[in-house]
């Protein structure tokens, strides 16, 4: 994947930035206006949505969203689409939910069946001119989370002594095979939900969708709102090419791109020319399989990588599974993080120039029909996330950071006219730099007043996980508590990971904390598996502990150094 590049006019950087920064903001007044308009909790706290605007080619120009998944996984969607359908009309706007579009390239398509997709075209004036595409992407929930197990059964417990595992070091780490006990999450993609192709975003569509879920009357008002969010936006970005004019607003597109490659292969150039090579693993997939690898070998030259994913494991039997559009997502994000402060542009699809990514069909990272991914775009990319960061930072280790939390830890809670997930916050990683103490990672938890007044629970407490994130001379910022009460039977669906393994530290830092997830149900508190579904009862209480971040730093060394020098 390259930048747009040819014989054009080059335009002043602070023309080109001035240009992006008017894209991301009229792409978060849309995400703003979908916020009000939606009816349910996640959706109007702004957590389960991105908007991306691309040119005509879907290469990312700029974008808005809490979630770099969901975020660049939608260039990889659009280009999965104009694949089979090379021009869309005018004013059309199509809607998908397909993880393996049949015409889609090695790198594209979706991520999973939780994710509906609008994509609509931005045109010129009233004439025919194309000058990109805007994709405006909700995760939504969908039953069947898995089968639950009976009334009266408790989830087996979880043996502690599996939560001791060392964390991974990289390059590579020890086998580690132990029981998992089984659970009821879903082991084929037929069992997450319906696969949605491309289908024009009907009135009758859309009220086909609001009749899969638990509440559709709710589901029903968040599409709609979805939908005119997306013509919103397109009527936004057509008044930004009046502004400019066809030629000018297509110049400076391509010059985002230029630049975005520009800085990705700068900071590349920086790092020494070598093989570096990490390891990480995911703690299991809920069907028997543990220590799901990902490996990952990097080779740096001339300011230009390659990305080897070709070495992890087989697609697994549970929901841990993931897509290549996932992967590019999390590739970018990284290097977003790596060129770091020197970017003044939003991120982009330029980022991906110098990069290449090689990824083995059928394997976790690269999942084929019917593996089952509802995890994959929450759990796996973080992995990933934190293997990428790995190897960067023996590539790069003045810019070195520890591992973070790595996990989303889930909750569903699904009763019959309600369906309700939130993702618990954890740690920070620790680096050569200082971050505060308070900084925690992708938390989505709503406020206590708001999930009391909306489910039939209570919340007991909702706190910083104390004494969480590793040690050293720069400690991991600490993890997520959240206890709740279920004040009726409802099904529940805990899904997190870093519950056996926990988070790396780097440079003589120690790891964080392990998860740990608990039920209390008439006296008796079983220590959950990091992914189960059962049948919560009334009274039930569960208390979540998410990981904290890797610390950075020998405390030792760094106070053998500190005496050495004041002598």
């Amino acid at each position: 994947m390259s930048a747009a590049s040819g014989d054009q006019p080059q335009d002043q950087p602070k023309d080109v930035l001035l240009f992006a920064r008017r894209i991301e903001r009229a792409l978060g007044e849309v995400s703003l206006r979908l916020m009000r308009s939606a009816l349910s909790l996640p959706l109007a706290a702004g957590y389960e949505l991105g908007c991306v605007f691309t040119d005509p080619q879907g290469r990312a120009i700029a974008e808005a969203g809490a979630d770099p998944v969901l975020t660049g996984s939608l260039g990889p969607q659009i280009r999965a689409v104009l694949a089979a359908t090379p021009t869309l009309a005018r004013d059309v706007v199509l809607a998908l939910s397909d993880p393996y579009p049949p015409a889609a390239g090695p790198l594209d398509g979706g991520i999973d069946l939780q994710t509906l997709t609008l994509i609509g075209p931005v045109h010129v004036g009233e004439s025919s001119e194309l000058c990109g595409y805007l994709a405006l992407a909700v995760r939504h929930p969908q039953p069947p989370l898995g089968a639950p197990l009976s009334r009266t059964e408790l989830p087996p417990s979880r043996d502690d002594e599996l939560s001791a595992l060392p964390p991974a070091v990289g390059p590579r780490y020890a086998e580690f095979q132990a029981p998992v006990p089984p659970t009821a999450l879903p082991r084929t993609l037929d069992e997450e939900g319906r696969r949605l192709p491309a289908r024009l975003a009907t009135d009758a569509l859309l009220r086909e969708l609001a009749t899969h879920g638990r509440s559709p009357r709710e589901r029903l008002g968040d599409l709609l709102a979805q939908r005119a969010a997306l013509r919103f936006a397109v009527s936004r970005l057509r008044e930004l090419v009046i502004r400019y004019g066809s030629e000018r607003f297509q110049a400076l597109a391509a010059a985002v791109l230029r630049e975005g490659e520009a800085e990705a292969r700068q900071a590349l150039a920086a790092l020494p020319d070598g093989v570096y090579a990490f390891a990480d693993s995911l703690d299991d997939d809920s069907a028997g399989s543990t220590d799901v690898g990902i490996r990952v070998t990097c080779r740096v030259h001339r300011g230009g990588m390659q990305l080897d994913l070709r070495e992890c494991d087989d697609a697994v039997p549970g929901p841990l599974n993931t897509t290549a559009a996932a992967v590019v997502a999390v590739v970018r994000h990284t290097l977003r993080g790596f060129v770091g402060s020197r970017s003044r542009l939003p991120s982009n699809d330029g980022l991906l120039a110098p990069v290449e990514i090689l990824l083995r069909p059928g394997s976790l990272l690269a999942a084929r029909p019917p593996a089952a991914l509802a995890l994959g775009a929450f759990e796996t990319a973080r992995r990933l996330y934190d293997v990428l960061r790995g190897v960067l930072s023996q590539a790069a280790p003045a810019a070195a950071l520890a591992a973070d939390c790595g996990t989303t830890s889930s909750l569903f809670l699904a009763g019959r006219s309600f369906l309700h997930r939130e993702a618990l916050g954890g740690g920070i990683g620790g680096g050569p730099g200082t971050l505060p103490a308070s900084r925690r990672l992708g938390s989505s938890s709503l406020a206590a007043e708001l999930l009391e007044r909306q489910l039939p629970v209570r919340v007991w407490r909702h706190a910083v996980r104390p004494d969480s994130g590793g040690g050293g001379t720069h400690t991991g910022t600490s993890g997520e508590l959240r206890e709740l009460e279920l004040l009726s039977d409802m099904q529940v669906t805990v899904a997190g990971d870093r519950r056996r393994r926990p988070p790396y530290g780097l440079a003589g830092g120690g790891p964080g904390l392990v998860g740990r997830d608990t039920l209390t149900r008439a006296g008796e508190t079983r220590l959950l598996p990091g992914k189960v579904c059962f049948q919560g009862q009334a009274g039930d209480r569960l208390t979540l502990q998410t990981p904290g971040g890797g610390g950075y730093g020998d405390v030792q060394r760094a106070a053998f150094f500190v005496a050495l020098l004041g002598e």
